[in-house]
């Protein structure tokens, strides 16, 4: 959900940002049927999803990668050791993010990413931390899917405000001339 969330969102500001999404577990596996539905309510299309895992090809020419749980960052930096410094969780990075603020212009998103995580330790990331966490809602209902498309969407809303903050504001003046 998270990588079409992101990917809509960009497109919309016309952002030529590459957005790739891999897990754990499975090569193939088509996305879970409650989240093409709660996809489906904001007018994106899962259908096609077809699920990858997570490799030393994907994670090491990324600028930025957000995990929805630290076990995610944790795999991703036990593939390519590095990635950790650019490797957060979603919630993690936009309160860091906020705290730190926009990204300024002309910075690319890997150097701004590691400067928001300079501070951070591998260690902090051996146990889970709810407060920094997307809750997995594999194995739920519909309406579970439901709020934690909500969570990403409202986290994906306050990145681009972040990460691309000159192209996101001078969309929404754009859009409120219309």
């Amino acid at each position: 959900m998270a990588e079409v969330l992101l990917r809509a969102r960009l497109s919309d500001l016309g952002e030529g940002v590459g957005v790739k999404s891999a897990g754990l577990l499975f090569d193939g596996a088509p996305a879970e049927p409650n989240a093409i539905a709660a996809m489906a309510e904001q007018g994106l299309d899962l259908n096609s999803h077809s699920s990858q895992k997570i490799s030393a090809e994907l994670v090491g020419p990324t600028s930025l990668v957000l995990g929805m749980e630290r076990r995610h960052v944790r795999s991703c930096a036990e593939l390519v050791p590095e990635s950790f410094s650019w490797g957060f969780t979603l919630p993690e990075f936009v309160n860091l993010a906020s705290s730190h603020g926009p990204r300024p212009h002309g910075e690319s998103l890997r150097d701004w990413a590691r400067q928001l995580g300079s501070a951070r330790k591998p260690t902090s990331y051996l146990f889970d931390d709810p407060a920094t966490t997307v809750a997995d809602p594999m194995g739920h209902n519909l309406r579970r899917f439901r709020a934690c498309a909500k969570e990403i969407s409202d986290l994906m809303d306050q990145l681009i405000e972040l990460a691309w903050p000159n192209i996101s504001s001078s969309n929404a003046a754009t859009t409120m001339e219309k």
